[in-house]
């Protein structure tokens, strides 16, 4: 008890000894002596001449307490408030920056003591800073319950949708395995089809092309050369009406013939489509022959007293589309149809995908809300 008393009669014994402006974290360094050191150890003056308003020290270390060091600093004690430092400068300057007001201490302005009212305040702000700390620390352990909670719920709906989608996944790979049974059946079924249109088309091009090929082999020699070729009248002629030979090369082989398969492979088409714009063409002439200008006027009667018998264009009847000719080297198949019992290979292929799909779009859906609820 008697050393603490003693520590604390020591301590408000070296405040009070302490020059003007010295904080007390500094007060080891002014203690009184014959001399003082600068604090930046550049000098030594006599220790009366701490604040005797004549700066010494480089560092202004010896003039705490008045304004003659330009890098000095003044102490405000500001007791039941808070200290401050204020730099030199503002040291009986005539206005009041200390609130205990001891930055005026030669009396040429009178500072009134506002440190307990501003100490005051500045409790009471503090107190209540204190107390919405307070509140919102409460709050917040509160939010990270609430988080926390929040957490478990959608772990457990989480993993609620993991094992939902875990069961169904032996569901999908039945599914897919007869999603795939179901589409190589479908493919074997096209397949078979398919080459049957093929052989059908090709048998009916070979048919063809044979018809057309006897009209021109006129030796009937198996083969077709250059003279059975000139000797047709649809081939292309040049502008004297003589036989345009480089193009009926393109029909033959070097040796200058074709036999069927040559004929099939390179000539059947291109001599086929000469032939019809050869009928076409002749046909179309014929026709204008035939539709003169006297045809036209009596045509022409005859629909106004048609006109004027039934009173309406429509009533009159005219065959305006005379049947074609029938082409016997066409080598078109028309489209065989599915037998009932494909479609129902079909029917299954499409059901099974169906099935399939459903099920990955189920479990998508599942991955969708799995991830979302790590967001939300």
């Amino acid at each position: 008890m008697w050393l603490l008393l003693i520590v604390a009669v020591v301590a408000v014994t070296n405040a009070a000894i302490l020059p003007k402006g010295v904080p007390p974290s500094r007060a080891s360094f002014y203690t009184r002596a014959k001399e003082f050191q600068c604090l930046d150890g550049s000098a030594r003056i006599p220790y009366d001449q701490i604040n005797d308003d004549y700066c010494d020290c480089p560092d202004g270390s010896d003039e705490p307490g008045t304004s003659a060091c330009p890098n000095g600093h003044f102490y405000c004690e500001n007791r039941l408030h808070t200290p401050q430092l204020l730099i030199s400068s503002r040291v009986n300057d005539g206005i009041c920056d200390c609130c205990d007001g001891s930055d005026e201490h030669e009396g040429a302005v009178t500072c009134p003591n506002t440190c307990e009212e501003l100490g005051r305040s500045h409790r009471e702000e503090k107190a209540r800073l204190q107390t919405v700390r307070a509140s919102g620390w409460e709050k917040r352990k509160l939010m990270v319950e609430e988080g926390k909670k929040m957490k478990e719920e959608k772990e457990a709906g989480v993993s609620g949708l993991k094992v939902e989608k875990d069961g169904m996944e032996g569901e999908k790979n039945s599914a897919e395995k007869e999603k795939n049974e179901a589409e190589e059946k479908e493919k074997e079924v096209r397949k078979i089809h398919d080459d049957d249109m093929m052989n059908k088309r090709t048998e009916k091009k070979r048919t063809a092309a044979n018809l057309l090929f006897n009209t021109i082999d006129s030796d009937m020699d198996g083969k077709i050369t250059m003279d059975d070729l000139k000797g047709l009248n649809y081939v292309e002629k040049k502008e004297d009406g003589s036989v345009n030979e480089e193009i009926l090369k393109r029909f033959v082989n070097e040796n200058g013939e074709a036999d069927i398969e040559h004929f099939i492979s390179n000539s059947f088409h291109s001599i086929r489509q000469m032939r019809r714009d050869f009928i076409a063409n002749e046909k179309r002439e014929k026709e204008e022959k035939d539709n003169g200008n006297d045809n036209k006027v009596e045509k022409m009667d005859e629909v106004e007293e048609g006109v004027e018998k039934h009173g309406n264009d429509d009533d009159i009847e005219e065959d305006v589309h005379p049947v074609e000719e029938v082409d016997e080297f066409d080598d078109n198949v028309p489209f065989v149809s599915f037998s009932d019992e494909d479609n129902k290979v079909f029917d299954a292929a499409r059901e099974s995908r169906q099935k399939y799909d459903d099920i990955k779009r189920k479990m998508d859906d599942i991955d969708r809300q799995i991830l979302q609820s790590y967001f939300i």
